[in-house]
């Protein structure tokens, strides 16, 4: 960490960075890169001119993030050991992360940084579109600052990044009241919901629940999947209506999913374990879109080079414990190992 001027550790100390206790040196020095190069995507959003709206070309955005990258792989070779070695790879995971949480606009292969947006939960105050020259903390990608005297509300963390208002609980009622049960016809490929461990065998089965409880069911049409509620009465299966395309498109099915599980006992637990200002959290079950994006913002992947790291990510301390709050709130369990 003393190398060039201890850069590494200024980059730590600017952002709040902290290493855990028990955490090896590899990765506290990978955590903090991989901030960098995030930092500097962003610092890239505010090249344009303030008379075109900030305006940017994404192959600007890239060639400054892929630089930083292959930079930061040039004065620590000994990290190329954890990092992949394409940084086109590495650019597109920030990417699309940036764009799926809301921090910056896309339209015509150009970008902007979104307009400034402040909201707390617990003692954290998450930050988006804020002028580089400000001092922030950086929790994977995503600013926040400390602040303990805000009145503020989850819900607005729940807007500002989009996630569901509702419980699980509510979320399942609301759907299984929705219900309007009719005998299956033909379909193609039908797959049904698991219900039961193991989960890391798919989250789909080839064959039904038939003990009466409700569940979700998916079949083929064409180039695109359908969704819809089930049950079993006897020896004939029922589906409600077709779910709207909005709540089970792009993953977004998993909030239903999550739903139907939770209801019935069996949504695995948010694991989580703490070494001192950082935390390791593993899910049993991956969260849906807005939520999943949400903690990938403010999160580092455990590990860089086996694609993308959903499941099991590191949090600074006082992130975790807000995002625990306003999961926690919706439903989700968490388990300390």
């Amino acid at each position: 960490m003393r190398q060039y001027r201890r850069l590494l550790s200024q980059i730590a100390e600017e952002c709040s960075i902290s290493r855990g206790t028990l955490e090896p040196e590899a990765s506290w020095k990978a955590r903090i890169i991989y901030t960098a190069c995030g930092r500097m995507m962003y610092a890239a959003l505010w090249d344009g001119d303030a008379e075109q709206d900030y305006c940017v070309s994404i192959e600007h955005v890239r060639a400054r993030t892929c630089g930083a990258y292959s930079s930061y792989m040039g004065l620590y070779p000994e990290m190329g050991s954890v990092f992949l070695d394409d940084s086109t790879v590495f650019f597109d995971e920030i990417y699309e992360l940036y764009l799926s949480a809301g921090l910056f606009y896309h339209r015509s292969r150009k970008v902007r940084p979104a307009v400034r947006r402040e909201a707390c939960a617990g003692d954290v105050r998450f930050l988006r579109g804020i002028p580089l020259g400000e001092s922030v903390c950086v929790s994977g990608l995503g600013a926040y600052r400390v602040d303990t005297s805000s009145n503020d509300k989850p819900n607005d963390v729940i807007g500002m990044f989009q996630l569901d208002e509702d419980t699980l609980a509510a979320r399942w009622l609301k759907w299984t009241e929705w219900a309007d049960w009719h005998f299956l016809e033909d379909a193609v490929n039908p797959e049904y919901l698991r219900m039961e461990e193991p989960f890391s065998e798919g989250y789909w089965q080839k064959r039904p629940i038939s003990d009466g409880r409700i569940s979700l069911l998916r079949w083929d049409v064409t180039e695109y999947k359908r969704y819809a509620l089930y049950r079993v009465e006897g020896k004939k299966l029922l589906i409600s209506r077709t779910l709207p395309s909005w709540c089970v498109e792009r993953g977004a099915y998993r909030s239903v999913a999550a739903a139907c599980l939770y209801h019935y006992g069996c949504l695995p637990a948010i694991r989580y374990q703490c070494d001192d200002d950082i935390v390791y959290v593993k899910q049993g079950y991956l969260l849906p879109p807005a939520e999943l994006s949400f903690l990938k913002l403010y999160s580092w992947p455990k590990a860089y080079q086996q694609g993308r790291q959903d499941f099991e990510r590191i949090c600074s301390y006082e992130v975790f414990c807000a995002i625990q709050f306003i999961l926690g709130a919706q439903g989700y369990i968490f388990e300390e190992e």
